[in-house]
């Protein structure tokens, strides 16, 4: 039988209360736990960005694949706006989606999901936007992207 651990990122603590020290320890227990354990376990590690990693964590041998997920480009924005537009039964054409993808580099598709989600809901908050075809109403959920 397998065992699964996934390792997940710990809380941030502000400047004033890192201890490089512990953290070098932690990184250290697990290590050596990696590289003693005696029985078959399935270990899932995550990181944003992996170059920040200790080398001795990401040298062969110690995860038996690393898999990289990337932000999506410019026009996967696009894709993924149009996507959620249409699910929401909105017509992606009526929508400048270059300048939204413009403004959402760095996004992942969850971000943009919420961004379509809470744009939508703003619009229709407003006395005066009746439909989503509202030059107003598309005015403000292009502007989302700016403060969301």
């Amino acid at each position: 039988m397998m065992t699964g651990i996934l390792v997940r990122k710990p809380v941030r603590l502000p400047a004033t209360q890192r201890n490089p020290l512990l953290l070098l320890r932690s990184f250290g227990i697990f290590l050596k736990w990696l590289s003693d354990r005696s029985c078959p376990v399935y270990v899932v590690a995550t990181a944003n960005n992996i170059r920040a990693l200790p080398v001795e964590f990401t040298r062969k041998g110690r995860f038996d694949e690393l898999y990289g997920v990337y932000l999506p480009t410019h026009a996967e924005r696009q894709d993924i706006f149009g996507i959620h537009l249409r699910l929401r039964k909105r017509e992606p054409e009526q929508f400048d989606l270059d300048a939204l993808a413009r403004k959402t580099e760095g996004y992942t598709g969850a971000d943009i999901k919420e961004v379509v989600q809470l744009g939508l809901k703003l619009a229709f908050r407003t006395p005066t936007c009746r439909s989503i075809r509202n030059a107003e109403c598309r005015r403000r959920v292009r502007g989302l992207a700016i403060s969301y």
